[in-house]
């Protein structure tokens, strides 16, 4: 039995923010941070320093990147539950049935009691 997970979990952790989620074609740092992002294979080869000469400049581009990334998430999850509503609709919803008086429809009847159920006939 495993019980080191509790070590593993910033590793999960990392992996699950920095994945693009299927829905929103976007990882969740990327919603939350406005950036992806970097595998530690990418820290350790580059070199570079980022440096950020104007603060009220960066703040306020880095804002209206992140209206626009939560703002295309929204229109890709709309797309998204569109899509799953569809296929769930597709196995769920059934054709209205036009009853007519006097036709001989299925009734079912769930089994009660504390006694043998299994043969109780469920639709009469």
């Amino acid at each position: 039995m495993q019980d080191d997970w509790d070590d593993w979990l910033p590793a999960a952790l990392y992996a699950y923010n920095g994945a693009k989620h299927s829905t929103t074609n976007f990882s969740p740092n990327e919603l939350m941070m406005g950036r992806q992002l970097r595998s530690p294979n990418e820290l350790l080869l580059s070199h570079r320093v980022t440096t950020i000469d104007n603060y009220g400049e960066y703040h306020k581009s880095l804002v209206e990147q992140m209206d626009r990334t939560r703002n295309l998430a929204d229109v890709f999850t709309a797309q998204e539950q569109a899509r799953q509503a569809k296929y769930y609709d597709r196995s769920t919803v059934r054709k209205k049935e036009h009853f007519k008086p006097g036709m001989l429809v299925w009734l079912y009847k769930p089994p009660r009691g504390n006694g043998v159920t299994k043969l109780v006939h469920r639709w009469v």
